[in-house]
């Protein structure tokens, strides 16, 4: 096949370009920065397409003759103004699609996220499948973005399908969160905040891999897949075990969610009326969720449709990491 990939040189498409070459698919990537052609030929791109999501009518027409896109770009940030988040990913989505349906791509696979489901008004996310409503009351910008997109692309009706990949958190080798938990470990910062038996969801990169791989071929246009690493992963289980894999002890220092809730209210009070740079401190709503929020999503629907298996283990994604 003929694919055409944005965010080939991010997080999951550096895992995703040297897969895809090796099953014999011709790679064309979108390069926004100066240093991305060099990375993404290393990485396995045939074809490079200079441009940004944002300014799309210069490269748009490269998308003909393709038979898929793979459309992984996106600001993977916590905090940030509206019109960054609309611009970026809702209205560079909505042209990449109605390019790709007029120029006769058949396939168009999106990675949308959980947290989409993610809210002020969720309590929980325990038994949840594809058809659970979007949270009303998004914690980010982020969030109410990635919803904007879905509902575009599970209503479109053009020739060019659309399958939409919702993914839990994605970690493995290269993870910029992991890099972020090891520092803050590293250097005494890190605190427990939440239950640590707590249910949560993880997709290792390789897990990720395999799904988007899937969707080139399977999966109804209209409709989102929850693809998960289908392991019991518990807050604490999780995280302890990724810090001894990094080859850190695990920290034992504990901050009660009562106190940190109203730390995190005020933080981002004062950074929206306040001319601060960053993201609030100590951390946004979003971010605290992670620790909070119980989630265990079905993905019955990913194994009927897609096929999907997890293809890396979490005993061998962890030793990975080693």
């Amino acid at each position: 096949m003929r694919i055409f990939i944005t965010g080939g040189d991010g997080f999951i498409g550096r895992h995703l370009l040297p897969h895809l070459r090796a099953q014999g698919h011709r790679i064309t990537a979108l390069a926004g920065e100066p240093s991305s052609p060099d990375t993404l030929r290393a990485l396995g791109a045939h074809e490079i397409v200079p441009g940004r999501l944002e300014l799309p009518d210069p490269w748009l027409p490269t998308l003909a003759g393709h038979d898929a896109v793979i459309h992984l770009a996106a600001p993977v940030l916590v905090w940030g103004p509206w019109e960054m988040f609309y611009t970026q990913m809702v209205l560079a989505t909505r042209q990449l699609y109605a390019a790709a349906a007029r120029y006769q791509v058949p396939r168009f696979i999106y990675t949308s996220s959980e947290t989409v489901h993610w809210g002020r008004e969720v309590r929980s996310l325990v038994g949840i499948d594809e058809d659970a409503p979007f949270a009303q009351r998004p914690y980010s910008h982020y969030s109410r973005a990635k919803q904007m997109v879905e509902r575009d692309l599970r209503a479109a009706s053009g020739p060019t399908q659309a399958v939409i990949l919702r993914l839990p958190f994605v970690w493995g080798p290269g993870s910029k969160f992991l890099r972020v938990l090891e520092t803050q470990v590293r250097t005494g910062r890190f605190a427990w905040v939440g239950d640590p038996d707590m249910p949560i969801e993880a997709l290792h990169v390789g897990n990720a891999v395999t799904a988007l791989t899937l969707a080139l071929t399977r999966g109804q246009a209209g409709e989102a897949y929850f693809v998960t690493d289908e392991h019991p992963h518990t807050l604490h289980s999780f995280l302890a075990a990724t810090i001894r894999a990094l080859g850190h002890a695990v920290p034992t220092r504990r901050m009660p969610v009562g106190l940190v809730s109203p730390l995190v209210t005020l933080g981002e009070a004062l950074w929206r009326i306040l001319p601060l740079g960053g993201t609030p401190f100590p951390m946004t709503r979003f971010e605290l969720a992670f620790f909070t929020l119980p989630r265990r999503y079905r993905t019955e629907r990913a194994h009927a449709a897609l096929g999907y298996r997890p293809s890396v283990a979490w005993e061998q994604g962890l030793a990975e990491l080693a």
